[in-house]
């Protein structure tokens, strides 16, 4: 049976809740065995890098790092135009991982309640790309906000604005995807789109998209929304996913490190903050190592 691959991307800044995320998928998953996690990363110094490697091996995983600084420099990437690489790195995978059969990319800021292996299977052979539609666009207050819908329709080519997804979550169906489409997709680097990879992967993907369940992609601003609110053919799956989600996913100012929250009965923060305390006792038993090597327990016998 083959692996299959869960691509994240962070900065030092993205460390910890980019292993409390980790460690989510992994608490979740029916066969560990089955997944492997890659980093496509630019600027990762090798102490972090060790660490990282060491805190995920704990939880009983691997975790393999690909520099892709060479990628923006053939894309002559200027680093004045304040776009992280992280904000690109799905738009990689279709030309990195040819030799998988589905591969999965997922935001750090999510915290995981479900077994991902779920959704490999899911997407229909025939289909490309597979994600959850984005709440924001099909939440009738925002109606066509910043003529998002006038975008879609006239830079992407998206009919139906309504069913375009979010990149926190993308299952890349490599069986179906051509040479042809990867490259696309780091063409369309250079078009310079508002919404980064989001844009591009809606863009190039458009005719071949598999929507997931809203479950598992549920935005934690909307947690306690009136469903009613949403467009109706999503309405009884938000529903569902208030209720229990398979990801709750802490998008632009719901990070829950920039807003804490007092101990309240939000089960979701309470198991988001359960991860954190054991990623960081976690961190506190293998630092020490990996920056002092064995030297750190050796010289308790001088």
């Amino acid at each position: 049976m083959s692996t299959f691959p869960i691509v994240v991307s962070f900065d030092k800044k993205y460390l910890i809740p980019a292993l409390v995320t980790i460690k989510s998928i992994l608490d979740h998953c029916s066969d560990t065995s089955r997944i492997e996690f890659f980093v496509l990363y630019r600027n990762l110094d090798t102490t972090l890098i060790r660490l990282t490697e060491q805190v995920v091996a704990s939880f009983g995983s691997v975790i393999s790092f690909i520099d892709c600084s060479s990628f923006m420099e053939s894309l002559n990437f200027a680093n004045n135009e304040n776009r992280p690489l992280e904000t690109y790195v799905p738009l990689f995978i279709p030309t990195i991982f040819k030799g998988y059969e589905k591969v999965l990319s997922i935001d750090v800021d999510m915290l995981v309640r479900d077994d991902v292996l779920k959704i490999i299977n899911e997407i229909p052979q025939n289909k490309k790309l597979g994600g959850v539609r984005c709440l924001i666009r099909n939440h009738r207050k925002y109606e066509d906000f910043g003529d998002f819908n006038k975008f879609s329709r006239n830079m992407l080519g998206i009919n139906n604005p309504y069913f375009y997804v979010n990149s926190g979550l993308i299952l890349f169906n490599m069986d179906a995807i051509t040479d042809a489409d990867a490259a696309y997709c780091i063409e369309c680097i250079k078009k310079k789109w508002l919404f980064y990879d989001e844009s591009i992967l809606n863009h190039v993907f458009k005719d071949s998209l598999h929507h997931f369940s809203q479950s598992w992609n549920l935005y934690a601003e909307y947690l306690h929304t009136n469903y009613l609110e949403f467009e109706y053919s999503m309405q009884e799956q938000v529903k569902k996913a208030q209720e229990d989600a398979s990801i709750i996913h802490y998008v632009a100012d719901t990070k829950p490190w920039d807003h804490p929250a007092p101990d309240t009965t939000d089960k979701y923060r309470l198991e988001y903050r359960a991860l954190v305390a054991a990623v960081k006792d976690e961190i506190r038993n293998i630092l020490p190592r990996t920056i002092c090597g064995v030297m750190w327990n050796r010289v308790d016998r001088a």
